[in-house]
Parts: C-alpha cells; structure tokens; sequence
C-alpha cells in the first residue's frame, strides 16, 4: 500500500472541483478505484500517478511526494583546518541527515569542523566521497577529493597537475599548495550536507 502520508490524490482531485466519479470517468475506471488509491488501499504506482496526474493537469509532486528519510550515518572522519582529516569513534561518530543513499558502501561521510573550508562548506556540514575506481591517470583536475598519501595522512584537497603515475601537486581549500605528492587512494566528493542554518 502507499504511504497514506505522501499521497495527495485527494487534495489534488479536490482543489479541481471533481468527485470521484468525475476523476473516474476520465480514466474509465470505477469510482471505487480512485476512492482506494485516495485512501491508500490500492497501492498508487508511477504508472497511476502518472495517469492521474495528466487527467487532473497536475504535476505528479501535486499527487505524489515520497516522504523525506531521516537517516543516520556514520562518520569515517573529521577535516579540520579546511584539510586535514582526523578519524572518529563512538558518540562522535553519529549524524542525522536527510539521505536515500547512506548505505553505498563505497562512500564515506566526513564532518566539517570549522569554517576553514568557507565560502564553500562551514562547521557541521558533512561531506560524502566515495571512492574512484579508475587508473591514477584519468584522475579529473580540479576536483574536490579526500586523498590518502603515502605517509598515511588524510587529506581534503583539491586535485591539480600530475607529474607521474601516482605523483600530484594538490591545493588544500585553504590555499596551501602541496607539490610531487605520491597519492595512494583517491575518494571524489559526491555529495554534502548542509547544516541548517538556525543550527549554531
């Protein structure tokens, strides 16, 4: 059955002034159709929502909006001093956010600390990166990464030049330049968190 929370039939088939047996006649079903999928005793799919939207002349988040999730995810790290990332553990570790994805286990969350890394990202923001599956040397230029290096370090940078297989110059968001760095793993930033703005 449909969340009955998310589904608008009703409203939408009202605010148009038709009855249930009006909506009915358009589609050619039976009243007692529309009147189930309005109470969500008749699971409404993409395909119904899709229909009920064109014979209403409504878009479909008029009809239908799935509900926004409030998940938790776990953080692999905080970046501080607008690069530098440390690990956490326990209590630290918990976020709350809106997400559909925070189970893709070749994504990683890090929160931000300060606000080192504005105008771009601020304290209690949460970045998402995920891994890059690719040989070093189709590595993009410009990009917004979390870069291992060879000394084990975690660092949020922004990819530059490549001067060998695994050797870049990278810029931290705070303008410091790090040239010749031998990268082990690269993870691309694909996605963030923005904290509200009333939470200070």
């Amino acid at each position: 059955m449909s969340d009955i929370s998310s589904n608008r039939l009703a409203e939408a088939r009202k605010s148009k002034g038709l009855t249930q047996q009006q909506l009915a006649d358009r589609l050619g079903v039976h009243f007692v159709t529309i009147s189930k999928l309005e109470r969500g005793k008749m699971q409404l799919t993409a395909d119904w929502i899709t229909k009920l939207a064109e014979a209403l002349e409504v878009t479909v988040p008029e009809i239908f909006s799935p509900p926004v999730l409030r998940q938790r995810i776990e953080l692999e790290g905080v970046v501080q001093n607008g690069f530098s990332v440390r690990p956490v553990k326990g209590i630290e570790s918990r976020y709350v956010m809106d997400s559909v994805d925070a189970d893709d286990e070749s994504s990683f969350w890090i929160a931000v600390a300060d606000d080192a890394m504005a105008p771009f990202f601020h304290r209690g923001d949460a970045l998402r990166f995920t891994l890059y599956h690719t040989e070093a040397q189709n590595i993009p230029e410009g990009r917004l990464a979390c870069v291992r290096l060879e000394d084990g370090r975690h660092l949020v940078a922004i990819t530059e030049s490549q001067h060998g297989e695994d050797t870049f110059d990278i810029r931290t968001t705070s303008g410091q330049r790090m040239t010749n760095v031998k990268v082990e793993v690269f993870s691309l930033l694909s996605g963030a968190k923005i904290r509200d703005l009333g939470d200070d």
